[in-house]
């Protein structure tokens, strides 16, 4: 792919990514290889986007150039561009300590589920639907803490934590597309349980450092009717349950599996569980596949709309996280790194930021939270911009313990 000898100084997106006041600096192709008469210009409407994503999937935009100035209004507006204590960290602190709880008291009953399954045959369904509904009042509620504990909590057992990370991360879908509290109820649960049957695996296989080979593969894949046999053996369980844990390995293109199903026949909660499974796996550390940030899954995922999963529901997934999700840490343009601690939904490019490291990459002596959409350098000459998400834990940043 192009790549303009200038990009370090730009932000690469997706064309999908592309809103209303972004400057485009360069696409991801020549100009003189695209029908636009001008290099370099703003977008106004939604119609601009859908002109540029005629010609090119990615561009490059310009953090530091936005046609509508937020963040000149609103330093008119006297609204506050940096905070030492600032009321948004107090708050996310306070919704992440009322969370992690009610998070930690989930994993602990889909772990002791699973390990009753295999050591018994006998699962009660009812106990982790129980432990799994005040997180979804904590998505209703607490949207940013929840985000920031799914991201924080992949340090034990990858099958139990994934259960919950896509039970919370399938919620924050069904929540943002408006479900109703019960479908919301039963999406969450098909999410926990949509692996269950991979206790019938061996463990070797589930804790393997290598690619599986192919007699492995057909193995893993029986995971699914062996989880709706386990679970429907002995639970009245809700169809949309069922659904869940029987079509979320399907695709949107028929690639997928068991039955090959295309487009809109796969149900719409399986969809949605495919979707978080697949986010969460591509951001989660293991031995045998690389670790992407969320930012570049993202865009891993935007390039494969509507072939592996459908676009309108890439998008509702990115509204409900953002593209940089809370708990992220982030290298500034000013060479400081930060933890992101609120989103703009406006400005998706330019969350909140806590700055803990400055440019020397040191421990600062006091926290500063910033907002990007509002903040410019002290001597007001330079707008501030994210130009990578690090990976968990760089630098030695352990955003629950030093500071969430």
């Amino acid at each position: 792919m192009y790549v303009p000898p200038d990009s370090e100084k730009y932000l690469e997106v997706p064309v999908l990514q592309l809103e209303p006041g972004m400057y485009v600096a360069h696409l991801d192709r020549p100009w003189l290889e695209s029908p636009f008469t001008v290099q370099g210009f703003y977008v106004h409407t939604l119609e601009d986007v859908a002109e540029v994503a005629e010609v090119c999937k990615r561009v490059f935009v310009d953090p530091r150039r936005h046609s509508r100035g937020d963040f000149v209004r609103n330093a008119v507006n006297g609204a506050p561009a940096s905070q030492k204590n600032s009321d948004v960290t107090t708050s996310l602190r306070r919704n992440f300590v009322a969370a992690e709880s009610d998070y930690d008291i989930a994993t602990h009953a889909v772990r002791d589920a699973f390990i009753r399954l295999r050591q018994t045959g006998s699962i009660s369904v009812q106990s982790v639907a129980d432990s799994l509904k005040p997180l979804i009042e904590h998505v209703v509620h607490r949207k940013e803490a929840m985000v920031a504990l799914v991201r924080m909590k992949k340090k034990d057992d990858y099958l139990y934590n994934h259960s919950i990370s896509v039970a919370v991360l399938g919620a924050m879908i069904g929540h943002q597309i408006g479900m109703p509290t019960l479908d919301l109820e039963n999406l969450t649960l098909g999410c926990a349980l949509m692996d269950v049957g991979k206790i019938k695996l061996p463990d070797e296989m589930l804790r393997s450092s290598a690619p599986l080979s192919h007699d492995e593969r057909e193995a893993m894949r029986k995971h699914v009717q062996w989880g709706v046999g386990l679970l429907v053996r002995e639970n009245k369980v809700d169809p949309m349950v069922e659904s869940v844990l029987l079509h979320h390995h399907e695709r949107w293109d028929g690639s997928g599996y068991p039955d090959g199903k295309l487009a809109n026949q796969i149900p719409l909660v399986a969809r949605i569980a495919g979707l978080v499974d697949t986010y969460d796996a591509m951001t989660t550390i293991r031995p045998y596949a690389p670790t992407r940030s969320s930012f570049e899954t993202v865009q891993e995922l935007i390039d494969q709309k509507d072939i592996k999963f459908p676009g309108v529901l890439i998008e509702e997934f990115v509204q409900a996280i953002g593209l940089f999700p809370t708990g992220s840490v982030v290298l500034l343009s000013t060479g400081e790194v930060g933890i992101v601690v609120a989103q703009n939904p406006a400005r998706r490019l330019k969350p909140k930021v806590c700055i803990v490291l400055d440019e020397n990459k040191q421990r600062r002596a006091e926290f500063v939270t910033i907002d990007l959409c509002k903040y410019t350098r002290p001597d007001g000459t330079t707008q501030v911009w994210i130009t990578q998400e690090l990976p968990a834990g760089a630098y030695g940043i352990d955003a629950e313990t030093l500071y969430l």
